[in-house]
């Protein structure tokens, strides 16, 4: 952050985590994080770390200064799954309509 915003990023409740191998962390969109590639025993010559980005599937909408959340909505990005998604569910419940269920 910006010299100017560090007393208040301070402030900010903070978790460290320690991953072991094979384990994942996962990070919602847009979250604030520091990475560091600690060596273990095993192998203290070398560490690896990977990111990803991914567009996500749902997103919230908002301005920068809003005070509440925005409405979770399906990214635009993903339009034709949304709509395969929907019609897969309309089926699915059509045929639970046919059985009685």
């Amino acid at each position: 952050p910006p010299m100017a915003k560090r007393g208040l990023v301070e402030q900010i409740p903070r978790c460290d985590v320690t991953l072991k191998p094979g384990e994942v962390l996962f990070l919602p969109s847009l979250w604030w994080h520091e990475v560091s590639a600690v060596p273990d025993d095993a192998n203290p010559n070398g560490c690896m770390s990977v990111s990803h980005q991914y567009h996500p599937f749902y997103a919230r909408v908002q301005d920068k200064d809003a005070s509440r959340l925005g409405p979770m909505l399906a990214n635009p990005l993903y339009e034709a799954v949304h709509a395969d998604l929907e019609q897969a569910l309309v089926g699915a419940k059509k045929d639970e309509g046919l059985r009685g269920g």
